[in-house]
């Protein structure tokens, strides 16, 4: 994606989404209920979120076939669309996956993230018609696009990509697992 602007995001609907949403929902919901949520994992230390449930960075270690396939399909998806026509490019690989269970009054302010290309999975968007929209932002933080996103749904964008989420009211769980590759170094 390092060809494109800094605001492009592509959306991509996972194949066989449904049967993997299911299984990542429950196991998701079972960690927010039994292991104690990161206020942040911002390296300043402060939240870019509110009313939230959010796991480490390492969730792409854990042992579940769930996680491992859906850190496959992202992988997958990232390096045909990233940058089409080269195949001497470096393979994109998962370094950071992370999980984010929205409550009633969920916001979360503009930020970027690290690596090459980022990427937000969403498991369940929540309620409809009552906010958590993914919004997108040029470099001098004006909003340029707004994403309902939708269950099964991936959005991939440059790390660089200013963005954020609009304020979330719904009382169904928002489960939304985002990402960030970089290219795997030849060994």
């Amino acid at each position: 994606m390092s060809e494109v602007e800094p605001s492009t995001v592509i959306s991509v609907e996972l194949p066989g989404s449904g049967s993997l949403n299911d299984a990542l929902r429950v196991l998701l919901l079972d960690l927010a209920d039994r292991v104690p949520g990161r206020e942040s994992n911002n390296p300043a230390g402060t939240s870019y979120f509110v009313h939230k449930w959010l796991s480490d960075r390492e969730l792409h270690r854990r042992p579940e076939p769930e996680i491992a396939r859906l850190v496959a399909l992202v992988e997958a998806e990232a390096n045909c669309r990233a940058s089409p026509g080269l195949r001497s490019r470096p393979q994109l690989a998962v370094y950071a996956l992370w999980a984010l269970v929205s409550r009633p009054g969920l916001s979360g302010v503009v930020h970027r993230h690290n690596g090459e290309v980022s990427g937000a999975y969403y498991v369940d968007p929540g309620d409809p018609d009552v906010g958590g929209a993914f919004t997108v932002h040029g470099s001098d933080g004006h909003l340029e696009r707004r994403i309902q996103p939708v269950a099964g749904e991936l959005l991939l964008f440059p790390s660089a990509t200013l963005h954020g989420v609009e304020p979330y009211e719904g009382e169904r769980p928002r489960i939304v697992v985002s990402c960030n590759l970089r290219p795997l170094l030849s060994t």
